[in-house]
């Protein structure tokens, strides 16, 4: 029976699971294995088994064997006739899972083993300078005990021809065309490579695809560099090589030819391996669903002279994409101009702009428009974050003209609309800002100081103008000026602190700070904003290295938006971390986006019992709701003396259900009455207070957020029902304050951090925050700044790696960490104890009652 072999802790899981059931590693769509029926393929192709009586392999690696002192070989994946392939763990890099790929030294001839040595050696050489996202990336290569190693990226999935055998009927035609553009994307950076790179085997075994979409070319052992004045022998597949390949003669068209070869296959279900050479049907004769436009770029690419077919891999790629390519994920729009170019493009082939990897389209709406992630431009920053300022060199070879034979602008809305929601394009509305631009009067979801997230005021425009420009001097100047006329701008002061590690060229880990920045929940993500400039000041005013670079994400207090947060910030390989979102709606939706990409999440206040074992790279710093909801049961009960609860609960909020359940358990244990009493956004609450007051409750526990809580109280003093209101850390927040005036006077409210909370470093940080911005620090500030500074401490003793941090934060679990209101611990559970403080209004201000340690 099939089964998934986890690389981390080496225990079998169910084919389905996306996690390990045992150590709860996440399954990407990179390093996992199968055991059984080959259901993901090596990231190199090897040749037909042999047997394993064979004296060649009579030796072959067994597991737990360690080589360099390095690299771990947990399990065998194929072997063939010059070698064999195994998967392994680098346990130098937080235990990287790679795939070894070795030249077994059986020969008697010592010319052959010589030429295979060299083969081997150059193929090695070949593949480390090649860097493109759909080829492995070579990470090592070595000689030990007489034999020779290539170490190299595993890339899970499967291969296509496995893909169609399995599926039993041709693939449908736009998933066929979003696999060939990369594809071609592929062949265009190799045959533009000085001098030229042949592949000379492209067919479906060697194209793997992952789940979630993305191809890469595997098995690049024949592959060669390209001279034209010399003849070399026949090396390819029957049946997809072109006649010129049978001559020895190849050339980039070459390429070409084994690309419609594979189309054909794709979209009819005909092996060519299985028919006459150089015999392709058409397509539409096999498929009639297949459009004329397909059909004839396949038998253009299949033409057997070659002067016929298109006259390189761009020409094929522009008239794919003009096909279909706005259909498919792989394509975007570039903000400049409006042309299409692949997604792994950072640079328009068109008007040669540098574009943003966040600008991705993902799907056309239902109004027909093209919707993305992200707009405009993006900072020219590198992969690796921790080569952040030595510029992409690998871009250079994807400035190439891709004729599209047609030009499409792309008005596209930033509102949240990724999944089917629907929603008509916009008009530009300030292109001038170059780097995620203003759309229909909206920021861009996502910005490090190029575009504005909150309130706006000339010199954050100014700055945002000159940081997208990169004239960071300037933009210093401009937000100087922006923090000077307001203090209390988080935002502000994380753009400020941008500028300057975009002008010194330091290193830096970039943290995702993702929040509710606009919408209805906007005072809680200004409250984060200020506690993670706060932390950013102190973090880079201090000998930390790297330095912390911050990216601000703006779920729109929403659901849809945090889905859209999630999957812009996964595309962001230099993104490490995320701290957010503080309402555990948001964290639900968009967690199992995070945990597919493997980024770690810092949640300050996300507390829903939902939350708990959703991804074992989801923390948080608030005990969740259980622990709350019980020790607001045993005050409402012990200290209040209720007897009789009305505990209302929000319908359309689920996360909110646990911190409900909690309370009503504990209030029922203590004897007490409990009535629930559902509620949702059409609920009328002068209707629900009347029926509240028939049944004269001693107390009213609501599950809900500040806003329901204050509707709830204007509603009760209109009635003139004086029953005390009690609720969750959701309600202290100063908008309760300010818009609930004296109508929540006396509800009572959790929280984990407040002014008056009595510990020395409470006492400092309080000081230093009023000084800077002229208030006191709220909860959701403080928890804010604790998960910066863990994230800062994390990349500064592992490195800016997804993994390790993720790895590091885990030993939480172990040690618990120190917090402003002292050390907290983390139960086996993985659920953070700490105190819960409960605040009462009185006189329009929160004043502590009592604490309790959780």
């Amino acid at each position: 029976m099939t089964s998934l072999h986890c690389p981390e802790c080496q225990v079998e899981n169910p084919i389905e699971n996306r996690a390990c059931h045992n150590c709860g590693k996440p399954f990407k769509g990179e390093p996992t294995t199968v055991l059984g029926t080959p259901a993901t393929a090596p990231a190199v192709a090897v040749a037909p088994a042999q047997s394993l009586e064979d004296d060649a392999y009579s030796n072959l690696l067994p597991s737990d064997a360690v080589l360099q002192d390095r690299y771990r070989i947990t399990q065998l994946l194929g072997q063939g006739g010059m070698g064999a392939v195994y998967l392994a763990t680098d346990t130098r890099f937080a235990s990287r899972t790679c795939v070894i790929k070795e030249m077994l030294d059986h020969f008697n001839d010592p010319e052959q083993r010589a030429q295979a040595t060299e083969s081997f050696h150059r193929e090695a050489d070949f593949l480390a300078t090649l860097k493109h996202p759909g080829i492995p990336e070579v990470y090592d290569r070595f000689t030990e005990s007489n034999r020779h190693y290539l170490v190299m990226e595993y890339i899970n999935g499967t291969d296509l021809e496995a893909r169609l055998l399995e599926k039993g009927t041709p693939f449908e035609e736009n998933e066929v065309i979003g696999w060939m553009i990369q594809c071609l994307d592929v062949l265009s950076y190799l045959h533009h490579q000085k001098p030229p790179i042949i592949y000379r085997d492209m067919k479906p075994a060697n194209v793997i695809t992952t789940e979630w979409g993305k191809v890469s070319l595997v098995d690049f052992g024949i592959a060669r560099f390209f001279n034209p004045v010399s003849r070399g022998t026949m090396i390819g597949t029957q049946g997809y090589a072109p006649p010129e390949q049978y001559r020895g003669q190849v050339e980039p068209r070459s390429d070409i030819y084994a690309l419609g070869a594979t189309m054909h296959y794709m979209l009819t279900g005909r092996d060519p391996q299985n028919e006459p050479p150089f015999s392709f049907p058409p397509v539409k004769t096999l498929n009639p669903d297949i459009s004329d436009e397909i059909e004839m770029l396949i038998l253009k690419a299949l033409d057997p002279d070659v002067e016929n077919r298109f006259a390189s891999a761009d020409e094929m790629l522009g008239e794919l994409m003009a096909i279909g390519g706005a259909q498919t994920d792989v394509v975007r729009e570039c903000p400049h101009c409006g042309k299409l170019s692949t997604i792994t493009r950072q640079f328009c082939p068109h008007c040669k702009q540098y574009i943003s990897k966040k600008a991705h389209v993902l799907r056309k709406d239902a109004s027909g428009a093209l919707v993305t992630d992200a707009a405009g431009l993006h900072v020219n920053r590198p992969n690796s974050p921790t080569e952040r300022f030595e510029g992409n060199k690998a871009a250079t070879a994807t400035t190439l003209a891709v004729p599209t034979g047609r030009t499409e602008v792309n008005f596209f809305s930033l509102r949240p609309v990724f999944y089917g929601l629907g929603a008509g394009a916009v008009l530009l509305a300030a292109a001038v800002f170059g780097a995620r631009t203003f759309f229909s009067g909206h920021a861009s979801i996502v910005s490090q100081g190029a575009a504005i997230l909150t309130t706006r005021n000339a010199d954050k425009s100014a700055g945002a103008r000159a940081y997208a420009n990169h004239d960071y001097q300037t933009a210093i100047a401009d937000f100087n000026r922006a923090v000077a006329a307001d203090p209390h701008d988080g935002e502000a002061r994380i753009y400020l602190q941008n500028s300057y590690l975009m002008l010194a060229k330091v290193p830096t880990a970039e943290v995702a700070i993702a929040g509710p920045f606009s919408g209805q929940y906007a005072s809680k993500g200004e409250a984060e904003l200020q506690g993670a400039a706060f932390a950013q000041e102190r973090i880079n005013g201090s000998d930390h290295t790297p330095r912390l670079l911050l990216e601000l994400a703006d779920d729109r207090s929403g659901t849809n938006g945090a889905i859209a947060v999630s999957k812009t910030l996964g595309d962001d390989q230099d993104v490490v971390g995320v701290v957010g979102h503080l309402d555990s709606d948001a964290s639900w939706a968009a967690m199992p986006l995070y945990n597919l990409t493997g980024l770690p999440v810092i949640s300050p206040t996300s507390t829903s019992t939902q939350l708990s074992g959703l991804s074992p790279n989801f923390f948080r710093l608030s005990p969740d709701d259980a622990l709350e909801g019980a020790a607001l049961a045993n005050y409402v009960t012990e200290r209040m003396n209720a007897q009789t609860i009305a505990v209302l609960t929000p319908e359309n909020a689920p996360t909110r259900q646990g911190l409900a359940s909690a309370f009503v358990n504990q209030a029922e244990a203590a004897g007490a009455m409990v009535r629930r009493v559902p509620y949702n956004a059409q609920s009328d609450w002068a209707q629900i207070v009347n029926s509240l007051k028939s049944s004269a409750p001693q107390a009213i526990f609501l599950a809900g957020s500040h806003l329901d809580a204050i509707a709830l109280a204007k509603a009760k003093a209109s009635a003139g029902l004086n029953t005390p209101l009690v609720g969750g850390d959701a309600l202290y927040l100063p908008d309760l304050l300010k818009d609930g005036g004296s109508a929540v006077e006396g509800i009572i409210c959790g929280c984990y951090y407040h002014p008056q909370v009595d510990t020395p470093q409470a006492r400092r940080f309080e000081t230093d925050f009023e000084g800077k911005f002229g208030a006191p620090a709220n909860s959701r500030a403080a928890l804010t700044d604790e998960a910066v500074e863990l994230f800062a401490k994390a990349a500064q003793n592992v490195g800016p790696s997804r993994t390790a941090i993720s790895r590091y934060l885990k030993t939480l679990g172990q040690d618990g960490f120190d917090s402003l209101t002292g050390h907290a611990r983390v139960d086996a559970q993985g659920n953070v104890r700490r105190p819960l403080y409960l605040m009462q209004v009185q006189g329009g201000r929160f004043r502590p009652l009592t604490q309790v340690v959780l």
